[in-house]
């Protein structure tokens, strides 16, 4: 999906699956910032700098965000007992490592 975003009075295009732009429309939601302020931050961002390519830097930022907010809800559960084993996805793994 093609799209153009102005950022400091310049538009850009960005060529983005459907997926990672409503993901990316999600995180500006939560974390109540503009959709082209999160592309200035990919843009802008050092530790995104293994790639030059503006679609691949937000792509990189969106799952980066996803593995933070996965890492702080598994913090948070180890603290209220959770017993991951119990996990359906913990369960499907193992299901798949016996076949």
């Amino acid at each position: 999906m093609k799209r153009t975003i102005t950022i400091d009075g310049k538009q850009t295009s960005i060529t983005i699956e459907p997926q990672f732009l409503e993901a990316m429309k999600d995180i500006c939601a939560v974390e109540e910032i503009k959709i082209p302020t999160f592309v200035k931050i990919a843009r802008d961002s050092p530790s995104l700098t293994e790639s030059t390519n503006l679609s691949n830097r937000i792509r990189i930022l969106v799952l980066q965000w996803y593995q933070q907010q996965l890492e702080e809800w598994m913090e948070s559960i180890r603290f209220e007992g959770y017993n991951a084993e119990l996990s359906p996805l913990f369960t499907r793994k193992k299901e798949k490592e016996n076949d």
